[in-house]
């Protein structure tokens, strides 16, 4: 596969993320969560929206994104199958988070390949921190909401 520029691709990853979480507010199962699937559609939305300007202003050093569009579609992959078939909207939410942990690891990694390559450009890497601190934030929200659900059921 070609390089591409990083923020094409994490433009791609949130665009396909929030169409993900769209498709998520479908599972019969889970319509107690439509509120969390549609914050977190709109969180990706606007990360996408927020990274097309980048990409207007900033050059970077290109990256090779073949392995990183197969674990972003295993991730997704993976989720769907499980929340698709899951019950209990404890365990789903947790699921839900861990997800959210593995893009924002994913975003990390690539932060640190731009931190480590002679090309760096250190307003991409610290975009790229800016991007998994903010899936961390998406993380915790899930897990606030998930404590809320606990709280709630245990009074």
């Amino acid at each position: 596969m070609e390089p591409i520029d990083a923020f094409g691709l994490v433009k791609s990853l949130e665009k396909d993320l929030a169409r993900f979480y769209r498709k998520l507010r479908n599972i019969t199962q889970l319509k107690e969560l439509s509120d969390v699937f549609q914050a977190m559609e709109q969180q990706s939305s606007a990360h996408a929206d927020r990274i097309d300007d980048q990409c207007k202003v900033m050059v970077n050093a290109p990256l090779d994104v073949e392995s990183i569009y197969g674990l972003h579609n295993r991730i997704k992959g993976s989720l769907f199958e499980k929340l698709s078939h899951e019950k209990d909207i404890h365990v789903a939410l947790a699921k839900l988070s861990e997800a959210e942990e593995l893009i924002g690891k994913l975003y990390a990694s690539i932060s640190k390949y731009y931190r480590k390559s002679a090309q760096i450009d250190v307003s991409t890497a610290d975009q790229f921190d800016n991007l998994a601190r903010e899936e961390f934030q998406h993380r915790d929200f899930i897990l606030k909401k998930l404590e809320k659900i606990r709280i709630t059921l245990d009074d």
